[in-house]
């Protein structure tokens, strides 16, 4: 990970850029023609591997080095780092759409929605999110993991050895998959618990385990990426069957959400507003 001037984690890895170039590929092309590309949904889920991973190697990080987590400047640089971007698209590019789609109705519930992080629950429960703003779900179930799991670690890391911190990891991913079972949404943050799990149990165990001189060249080199795309592209072409029986791993039959509106959007929008926060946003620092 690299320092800025003050000596602080900026929470970027080099070689994973091409992991997210690769699952931001799979979700356009989701949008394009999900009939030839039925997996490209599990992009988004990378994404939450990736953003997991990051926030939690910068808390372990920093609880490591300074001895404690300044909340408040965690907190402050996300905003900073989220906030201007997600003004201007709903203000450029959101709202317009949904004056020129008839829904101009939906713009103020949608907006708050946005800014205060709750979009995924109007898509899950309500039909009063505008299609323009179908996306913004993702970045309300990466905020609200945000604003819990910092203070859920801390106490974990507080009262755990570092192998009974790893062992929690493990039993966390295990919980996550019950729940995700049980009562997975997909535009909810139980629908997307899994990957979220698994990303800080990496995080724990590359920084924590005596395999970390093992694991971090391997993290540092970009051809990693490159290992993954063959897999990926294969997972792009497969459509899974019965997935879509399966709540909260894609939209379908088996799902709470309607489906219809959660892509009603034009595609333009459904890229843009996925992407906009992830070209802009979606990198914790």
């Amino acid at each position: 990970m690299r320092r800025n001037g003050g000596g602080r984690l900026t929470g970027h890895l080099d070689s994973l850029d091409g992991i997210r170039a690769i699952a931001i590929g799979g979700v356009f092309l989701l949008h394009a023609d999900k009939k030839y590309f039925p997996g490209g949904f599990l992009g988004v889920d990378v994404f939450f591997i990736l953003s997991s991973f990051l926030i939690t190697s910068i808390l372990l990080r920093e609880r490591q080095g300074r001895g404690k987590v300044d909340y408040g400047a965690f907190y402050w640089r996300r905003f900073f780092r989220l906030a201007p971007a997600l003004v201007l698209w709903l203000a450029l590019i959101a709202a317009p759409t949904a004056i020129l789609s008839h829904q101009a109705s939906t713009i103020p519930i949608s907006t708050a929605g946005a800014l205060l992080y709750f979009n995924d629950f109007l898509a899950a429960f309500t039909h009063k999110l505008g299609s323009a703003y179908d996306q913004s779900w993702s970045l309300s179930v990466e905020e609200q993991f945000y604003l819990v799991w910092p203070f859920v670690f801390a106490l974990a890391v507080g009262k755990l050895t570092p192998i009974g911190l790893r062992r929690a990891m493990i039993g966390f991913v295990g919980v996550s998959v019950v729940i995700w079972l049980a009562i997975g949404n997909y535009s909810l943050p139980t629908g997307h618990l899994v990957p979220l799990a698994l990303g800080c149990w990496a995080a724990c165990w590359s920084i924590q385990s005596r395999q970390t001189s093992r694991l971090a060249p391997v993290l540092r080199d970009n051809r990693l990426a490159l290992a993954c795309l063959p897999v990926f592209v294969v997972a792009l072409l497969v459509n899974v069957p019965g997935a879509k029986g399966v709540p909260g791993l894609v939209p379908g039959r088996g799902d709470p959400v309607d489906p219809q509106h959660r892509h009603r959007a034009p595609r333009a929008l459904l890229l843009g507003g996925r992407h906009g926060h992830v070209r802009h946003g979606h990198r914790p620092r």
